[in-house]
């Protein structure tokens, strides 16, 4: 069905987390990457995990968290509830 990078939980809420990472730009950001069908994606192995756990009552949302490697020095950004 697809992959989870990172399961997290700030308060009550689950945190299904995407990450790109690029180490040319020349494609676009690492966060253009995520494209609706992922999300889609992302969204149906969220919802299938917290059915498993038996958290499906649980809120979540899905981040990016976008790494580019291009530069002198690493650039992160997180991008919160882009889906979900």
């Amino acid at each position: 069905m697809g992959e989870i990078d990172i399961v997290a939980l700030q308060g009550e809420t689950l945190v299904f987390v995407e990450v790109k990472t690029r180490h040319d730009v020349s494609f676009g950001a690492p966060e253009e990457a995520v494209t609706a069908s992922m999300l889609r994606t992302i969204a149906a192995c969220a919802e299938s995990w917290r059915n498993a756990k038996g958290w499906s009552a649980r809120p979540y949302r899905i981040d990016v968290v976008a790494i580019d490697l291009a530069g002198q020095a690493p650039v992160i950004r997180h991008l919160e509830s882009v889906g979900g």
